[in-house]
């Protein structure tokens, strides 16, 4: 760069006529569908089962949403929104590296757009509900950009690999606790779950339902999270896939694997 010449300009966000629709209209699909996933939460003052938030009780109407939302939403939308969160991880590192910028520019922009997503992933625990996965994801893309974002695809899916196995075991077990449930016979009414998660939906005092929140928040960012696996698991295959739209940019030849 000789002197006096502007060096590479700080990236900004895409306009209207620039967005790929598909990736957005993913994303609006995935939140409705988890929002869809979160209404039994709030039928508080009913005896639900020990899986879950939904009552045991109901019209045939209501078994069948039920049915249907426990089939095709429950715990199967997460995963899609992680992919997408995954791929625009690379995807700004991209668009970074195409404007000319150093990849430290790159790493700064994710850092900070992670930890805001942390913090307002915070204000909404306190403020409205404590399943929140904003802090979720900015914990995982935090982790995971400092971990992945630079590697090979080899090494995303061989990691990839590892956690789907981890998953699936834990399918398997649970597959068999339902088994034992329906041949041995169990409880269902009472709700297995922690007080803590429930708490905050039926409580009548503000402070204390904030209260509730936050002491929910903590296991969905750790346990949902970065823990649950299926959300890195998720997010590495996102990156994986934008690395293989754009080989060349969203990471160097012969990065280290």
């Amino acid at each position: 760069m000789t002197a006096g010449q502007p060096g590479p300009q700080p990236v900004g966000p895409l306009g209207t006529a620039e967005r790929a629709p598909a990736p957005d209209l993913a994303r609006g699909a995935m939140l409705l569908l988890i929002a869809l996933a979160n209404t039994p939460f709030y039928l508080y003052g009913r005896a639900h089962s020990e899986a879950g938030f939904h009552p045991v009780d109901g019209s045939p109407v209501d078994r069948v949403v039920q049915a249907a939302l426990i089939i095709g939403v429950d715990m199967r939308v997460y995963p899609m929104f992680a992919f997408l969160f995954g791929y625009g991880l690379a995807v700004i590192r991209r668009r970074q590296a195409e404007a000319g910028g150093p990849d430290a520019r790159a790493f700064a922009v994710l850092r900070r757009r992670n930890l805001w997503l942390i913090a307002f992933g915070l204000v909404h625990a306190l403020l409205l509900w404590g399943g929140d996965v904003l802090g979720a994801y900015g914990l995982c893309g935090l982790v995971l950009t400092w971990l992945f974002l630079r590697r090979s695809d080899r090494t995303l899916l061989v990691w990839s690999a590892l956690g789907t196995v981890v998953l699936t075991a834990f399918a398997a077990f649970s597959l068999y606790g339902a088994w034992a449930v329906v041949v041995e016979g169990g409880p269902v009414q009472g709700g297995g779950l922690p007080a803590f998660v429930t708490a905050s939906a039926s409580a009548t005092d503000p402070l204390t339902a904030a209260l509730d929140r936050m002491l929910l928040w903590p296991f969905i960012v750790l346990g949902q999270g970065l823990f649950g696996i299926a959300v890195p698991v998720a997010m590495l295959l996102g990156v994986w896939c934008a690395h293989r739209k754009h080989p060349g940019v969203c990471r160097k030849p012969g990065s280290a694997g």
